[in-house]
């Protein structure tokens, strides 16, 4: 019977090594059988070299059919700057010419895409997914990733994936998306808008025709004056949210001292609302604190939150504007504005959707004053939070903006 000797590396049978004729140690010249034995481990090292090798291969063709599958452009840059796979979606979009060479060449790629290539390779980091659009393709839209191949042990990477993948379909229908939800926008804002217009403009067409027969009337001329007031209140507030809805940035900046800007803001809350009983108490941190901004627009936003803090509480409102000087993450400085009233505050669901366009808890109004307020804040980098009351304990609007320029 012929002689098997096992291969071994650590714990593991890599294979086994068969000899032609019995192996007696009587019969063999002396250290022959020790050799055999020793033979043994660089043979199992070979063995294992072998089946590592079958692997890598298995698993480069089986990457290079993922990468031939995919509809988006994939390409395989080596350290070296060799194009080391390109699928036929890369080859159809770099290539400039059908009787160009056959294969794909760095030099092919397009100079801003070949250098964060050249980036990823030398620095070893994936990059952030960028928009690309090719110079003679610019109707067309792709979203680029870089993604570095690099093994555990090494300090930079061996390859890096280019990947284009087409957005451009995607952009489209995300585009008529946006347009069919701005026209049903618009025509909710036509329906309501008309709607709110024409209750502000009852008491003033009653007036109206009256005023032939009645015109000299005292009492009748008092109403008729009221009748007016009101009417022009409501529609000029309906203007201005519509004027600071449709603006994505200040129409001007300035520094405002930020005690009387909240005073003139709760007197026009007072004006639209007149309640007899309505007090303000401010609280100031500093008494010197400034916001740089858009004053109209700034003292509308305030005005707003004054008017659903009113609101909450008509019989006996009382609010309260604290201010304080924030500090966050990157040297970022707030200035934070809390508004509480008496009422009975908000429930967690309409916390949550107060600031979104004709939300309302009221039978009256458009729902548009804490939208518009959350809008003019946004323009002027800041932000709006409402805070769910807890057990009817009064609201609370915080309103935040910048002391300093936000990065980026």
């Amino acid at each position: 019977m012929d002689a098997l000797i096992a291969l071994m590396r650590d714990d593991l049978l890599v294979g086994v090594m068969a000899l032609g004729a019995t192996v007696d140690q009587a019969l063999l010249p002396g250290g022959v059988l020790r050799d055999l034995y020793f033979l043994a481990e660089p043979l199992a090292n070979a063995v294992e070299r072998i089946w590592a090798h079958e692997r890598v291969a298995a698993n480069h063709g089986m990457m290079t059919d993922i990468l031939r599958e995919l509809t988006s452009a994939c390409v395989v840059v080596g350290k070296d700057l060799r194009i080391l796979h390109a699928n036929a979606s890369a080859n159809a979009l770099f290539k400039s010419t059908v009787d160009g060479p056959a294969e794909l060449n760095f030099s092919d790629l397009p100079e801003d895409l070949a250098g964060r290539v050249y980036q990823v390779l030398k620095a070893g980091a994936p990059m952030t997914p960028f928009r690309y659009r090719f110079q003679d393709k610019l109707n067309r839209l792709f979203l680029a990733s870089v993604i570095p191949f690099q093994s555990k042990d090494a300090l930079l990477p061996s390859s890096a994936l280019l990947v284009l993948e087409d957005r451009t379909q995607s952009e489209q229908i995300k585009r008529l998306e946006v347009e069919a939800a701005n026209l049903r926008l618009v025509r909710t804002m036509a329906d309501r808008l008309a709607h709110e217009i024409g209750n502000a403009l009852v008491p003033i067409s009653t007036h109206q025709q009256l005023l032939p027969t009645r015109h000299k009337d005292p009492e009748f001329r008092v109403s008729l004056e009221n009748a007016l007031a009101s009417g022009v209140k409501r529609i000029g507030r309906l203007v201005n949210q519509m004027v600071f809805l449709a603006h994505d940035h200040p129409m001007s900046m300035e520094s405002l001292p930020l005690a009387p800007l909240i005073e003139e803001a709760f007197k026009e809350a007072q004006r639209h609302l007149p309640i007899q009983t309505a007090t303000l108490r401010q609280s100031n941190e500093s008494a010197t604190a400034v916001v740089i901004g858009d004053r109209p627009a700034l003292r509308h936003a305030l005005t707003e939150v004054f008017i659903n803090a009113m609101q909450a509480n008509p019989a006996d409102a009382k609010v309260a504007a604290r201010t304080a000087e924030l500090q966050a993450e990157h040297g970022v400085r707030w200035m934070q504005i809390e508004i509480l009233d008496n009422g009975d505050g908000f429930v967690a669901d309409a916390a949550g959707q107060v600031t979104e366009p004709f939300f309302t808890t009221r039978s009256v109004g458009l729902g548009l004053g804490l939208a518009v307020t959350r809008k003019v804040l946004e323009a002027h980098q800041g932000r709006l939070e409402i805070q769910a009351s807890e057990g009817g304990h009064g609201g609370c609007v915080s309103l935040f903006l910048p002391l300093n320029p936000l990065p980026g």
